[in-house]
């Protein structure tokens, strides 16, 4: 049994039309930022941990792209970048500064006569689509928030059997497997930044039901009221919830006790 993971968080046509600098403190920021959070549901779009906790933000406006490009690079392309609305992405420090810190960066000469961009843009543009396309094939990452649309928007999928991330089995070419294998790794998915919420809701809902709880509607309600560290244990209730909603309490009672024990003995 697999989840499927979010891999893609925003439609190019869902940005604002006008292009601000939206890396300013003022409105501009404020407004897509808010957007890009809705879209992640306050979790970092790379590794899924919370990072907006009632009114606490621990999350980082970070560059897609990296934005001063490469040391041989003759054009500054700096601010470009920079503001550029579709270069945006949401993302926990860990990531921002560590995992993606790590990479070959591109020239980014080719953004030359993106240097006095339009005032609006309801697209992106060739040049920088160019960019992001190399940027990612260079270092094997999936890039946030637009995703890679040659792997659709859930390239990876957590195996609940297994206990860990993996490549959605619809991928079969050997070295798109070798790129979301990349990705899982760069952000230590698997390692030591794996999250303990699946094993944590499946304890929880043991509980419940051993507490009295009877019908998996009031099951259901409970689990969702629960904080979630990472975006994957919210997952993991709407997958109990679809997949479980016409059973017992009992089933679902003895499926969260079968991934607890697999957890302990992997």
């Amino acid at each position: 049994m697999k989840i499927a993971i979010q891999t893609k968080f925003i439609d190019e046509r869902d940005y604002p039309r006008k292009n601000l600098k939206y890396y300013s403190s003022a409105g501009p920021k404020k407004r897509l930022t808010d957007k890009l959070l809705k879209t992640c549901k306050g979790y970092c779009m790379y590794c899924g941990k919370k990072v907006v906790i009632e009114r606490d933000y621990r999350f980082q406006l970070e560059h897609t792209v990296d934005k001063a490009g490469n040391i041989n690079q003759k054009v500054d392309c700096n601010e470009v970048l920079k503001h550029c609305k579709y270069n945006l992405a949401i993302s926990c420090s860990e990531c921002n500064q560590v995992c993606k810190k790590m990479v070959d960066k591109v020239d980014l000469g080719k953004l030359k006569s993106l240097e006095k961009c339009p005032s609006i843009c309801t697209e992106i543009c060739k040049n920088y689509n160019e960019l992001k396309d190399e940027y990612e094939k260079m270092n094997a990452i999936i890039l946030q928030p637009l995703g890679n649309s040659e792997y659709g928007d859930n390239a990876i999928v957590y195996n609940l059997l297994d206990n860990l991330y993996e490549p959605d089995e619809k991928i079969k070419k050997d070295d798109s497997i070798f790129f979301i294998q990349n990705h899982i790794i760069r952000f230590k998915l698997n390692g030591e930044r794996f999250s303990e919420a699946i094993v944590s809701i499946s304890s929880r809902a043991v509980d419940f039901i051993d507490s009295g709880v009877s019908k998996t509607d009031d099951l259901f309600r409970l689990l969702k009221g629960e904080a979630f560290e990472n975006i994957i244990g919210e997952d993991f209730v709407c997958f109990l919830e679809k997949y479980f909603s016409d059973s017992s309490c009992k089933r679902i009672k003895n499926f969260c006790s079968l991934l607890v024990i697999l957890d302990s003995i992997i």
